[in-house]
Order: C-alpha cells, then structure tokens, then sequence
C-alpha cells in the first residue's frame, strides 16, 4: 500500500524556512550561524578553560570533578585541581577525556614559561578545541528536529522510544528472543561516529542501522550524507516503528525536501526516495536481515541477548570484507563460530577509551561504543546466514589474511570498475 492509499495519516505540508538547533531550540536564519552556535557549545580555549569547573576520566576507569586552576603555556597544560581528593595534575587537555561542567569567567589566569602569571582576556583567544561540524549536519539536524516534533535530543529512560513500548511488543520480543533495551545515539555522536576518522561515511554507500529504534540515526545519516544510495533500518518493536514512519511521513510532507514516499506498508515497512537514493525502515527482527552484505556500513548499537550470540555471530559473519561496524557490545566477547576465526580488528581511532559518543544515557561523558573493519571474506557460516539455511557444523581453524588494514578507510566498498585513465592504483 502507497502513501497515496492513507492520505488521512499524511502531516501538513512544512517549510522549514528557518533552521532550528536541536539543543536548545533556537532558530537561525543561515546555516553557517547555526553552525558556529553548534560548535561554541562545546569549543574551548587554553585561556578560556581556566576557571572552569570539569569531569575528567582519569586512567580510563573513573570521572572525577575538579577546577582548571592553570595553564602552561610552554607545556600545553592545565592544572586541575580534584574537589574530592585534593590532587593536583597536570594534563593535556587536548587528550584527556573530560567535559566542561561549568564555565568560569572570561579573564583567567595563565603562566609564562618563566611561571609568572598573565591575566588574559578568554574571548579574545581563538579556540583550542572545536567540533569538525559540518553545514551538512547543522541542515541534517535541523531537519531531523522538525520530523520529530522537536524530540530529537532526549535524555534518560523516559524517551519516546522507551515509554511508547506495548505489551504486544514485550510479547514478540520473547518469541523473538530479542531484547527492547533501549538508547539513542544523539545527533551529534552520530556525527563523530560516521566522521572520516570513523565509520567514513562520505565514502561509503549504504548503511544498515540494526535494530534502529524510532528512525533517528538512519533519517539523519539520509539527511547528512547525499553520496548514501541506500539506508536501510529494521525495528523490532512495532510502536517505535511508528514513530519512525511518522518521522518519514514528515519528511516527505515538507515543501523544501525533494524526498518523496515510494512504498508504504502501514505496520510493516515505508520506503522514502530522494532521485537515486533511497531510505527504507521495516518493522522485522535483525536477525533474519539476510541481504546485510550489501552494507557499507552497520550500525549495532543494540543489546543481543546471550542464547542468540551464535545466530549473531552467523549474522555479523555475513557482512562483507571491508564492512565497517558500530556496536555496542564487545564483539571478541559474543563470537560463537567455532572453527573460524574472528573476523574484525577494532578501528585504530576507537582503541582509546576516551573514544566516546553522545548518547541518550550519557549526554556529557558519552559512551565507549566499539568500532570494527571487517578483514575477511565471509566464512561458510555468514554464506549460509545469507542464503537463510542452517548453520554449517564447525571446521577446522583456518588462517586467513587481511588484505587491507584496519585503519586505512575503506577506499573501495565493492567491486570498482577498472578505468583506463584513472591513476589510483586501487581503480
């Protein structure tokens, strides 16, 4: 059934003529000004951290609060002073995991390399640390907070995806074996997560967002990246299905988008294409996403129960060879395929764990989520995951070697046409 069939259930026609901060609400006549709004929220300076009051993540195990009371200008330090324990540290900010819980004033107090102090007025000094936001996340975002009603940036446990939860759904996800537990990634981890040093993907085509919740994070990688031919997400739950096919129906209503609604199967799947591109959410259980080698990208952030980590592990066999991941949990800890060997080596960038990501239960500190190449081809488990047959039984271990590292981004997602006048040496 088309759009076209429902069209009692299609919102008002929006214009979108101004853009909208997801945060807090305000609205900014050009995108470069949201853009800059966006980045000053969390930028800081040398001088203008001084005085400030911070949570820092001390030998990745613990937060602690205390107050910027110095900065080094030769060494690039600042010196932290911890409210609870009374220590003193010097710490390099630019690679200390923390978050600004307060701000000081504007003249602080630094040090010379002689160690005399210097009073310096914070705003005249041009930022140490900004977010790499682009115009096409201040659009993304902005548009993403009009489709859902300004609840884009929700918090806690009583987000719409947690309260909208019905006992139908309890009810499938025990037949299912699947798990409702639920988080979002906000916009602006999503953002650092497909960013170059991550996920890559402006130069990925399609993204899989499995078990994608009320829509968010597939809508603004849609949204965000124009080069995605194909985003595709699956829900488990019916009534965060819902809100993700209003989400859509929004999106296809406002007189600005050139995206239009091509397939729809009310309660089952809805289909939105924009010229080439297409953006699908489907009301189904992740695990029988049989077509998952066709991703670019994965997105996991998704609980999987432990009775299901071998039918997981089928699944995550399946993705093709130089499919990036985002998970939430541990992929060393859930594989299950004896025989073969894991078949992921974690991104050199999220190695650290101060590598985190703004989430609905950890806004401030963010959320260690894991990040994966994948190295090799599919195994005979992925290959009959994909085929929808049972498992093979287990083989003898076999070697098997990367052709590419884990680092590197993934230059070719699929098979690249040869060119006689291309000088890459990959083409």
């Amino acid at each position: 059934m088309t759009s076209s069939d429902q069209p009692e259930t299609k919102p008002p026609p929006r214009t979108g003529t101004k853009f909208v901060c997801h945060e807090d609400g305000t609205e900014w006549a050009d995108l470069e000004g949201l853009r800059r709004h966006l980045r000053a929220k969390t930028a800081w300076s040398n001088a203008g951290l001084v005085g400030c009051r911070v949570s820092v993540l001390l030998e990745n195990r613990e937060w602690s609060e205390g107050l910027v009371a110095q900065y080094h200008r030769s060494s690039g330090k600042h010196c932290v002073e911890f409210r609870h324990s009374g220590a003193r540290r010097w710490l390099l900010m630019l690679r200390t995991a923390f978050y600004i819980v307060d701000r000081g004033t504007c003249d602080e107090e630094t040090k010379e390399p002689e160690g005399l102090p210097v009073l310096r007025n914070a705003r005249d000094e041009p930022w140490t640390f900004a977010e790499d936001l682009s115009l096409a996340f201040a659009k993304a975002q902005s548009v993403l907070h009009d489709c859902y009603g300004g609840r884009t940036q929700e918090t806690g446990h009583k987000t719409l995806g947690h309260v909208c939860v019905t006992d139908d759904d309890r009810r499938r996800a025990t037949e299912d074996r699947g798990s409702l537990l639920y988080g979002e990634l906000l916009p602006r981890g999503v953002h650092k997560a497909l960013d170059a040093r991550h996920l890559d993907a402006a130069r990925a085509s399609s993204v899989y967002d499995l078990g994608c919740g009320t829509g968010k994070v597939a809508l603004q990688a849609f949204l965000q990246f124009p080069n995605l031919k194909r985003v595709y997400g699956v829900e488990l739950s019916l009534a965060r299905f819902h809100v993700a096919e209003r989400a859509l129906l929004a999106l296809a209503a406002r007189d600005d988008c050139d995206a239009h609604i091509t397939r729809r199967e009310p309660g089952s799947s809805i289909e939105v294409t924009s010229v080439d591109r297409t953006l699908i959410i489907e009301h189904g259980n992740l695990m029988r996403t049989r077509d998952v080698g066709d991703a670019s990208i994965v997105m996991l952030e998704t609980e999987v129960p432990a009775d299901t980590f071998g039918e997981f592990s089928r699944l995550l066999d399946a993705c093709k060879e130089g499919c990036r991941l985002l998970t939430y949990l541990d992929l060393r800890r859930v594989w299950r395929l004896p025989g073969q060997p894991f078949p992921f080596r974690q991104l050199e960038a999220n190695r650290s764990f101060a590598d985190r990501y703004p989430t609905s239960w950890s806004v401030q500190r963010g959320h260690h989520l894991f990040l994966w190449v994948k190295v090799l081809k599919p195994g005979n488990a992925g290959l009959a995951f994909t085929r929808g047959i049972a498992a093979p039984p287990p083989s003898s271990p076999v070697k098997r070697r990367s052709r590419r590292r884990d680092d590197l981004p993934p230059l070719v997602f699929g098979k690249a046409k040869k060119s006689s006048n291309s000088t890459c040496a990959i083409c």
